[in-house]
């Protein structure tokens, strides 16, 4: 849906997670800020700084029980 509208998103690494989501993780850009909710449905950044983000994803290898 977003590539639709959108274009093609750059290449990247991706990570799907235990419930069936999918992460694409690109590099950090200072003073990114969170939007969760304000981008579209099921569609979230997360940004801050050193102080404030507290996001996190649990990627390959690691296993989530």
């Amino acid at each position: 849906m977003l590539e639709q509208e959108h274009g093609k998103l750059p290449e990247t690494q991706i990570q799907h997670t235990a419930s069936g989501g999918t992460h694409y993780i690109f590099q950090w850009t200072e003073g990114a800020k969170t939007s969760t909710g304000k981008l579209a449905k099921a569609i979230d950044t997360r940004g801050g700084d050193e102080h404030t983000c507290r996001s996190h994803i649990v990627a390959y290898p690691s296993k989530v029980q």
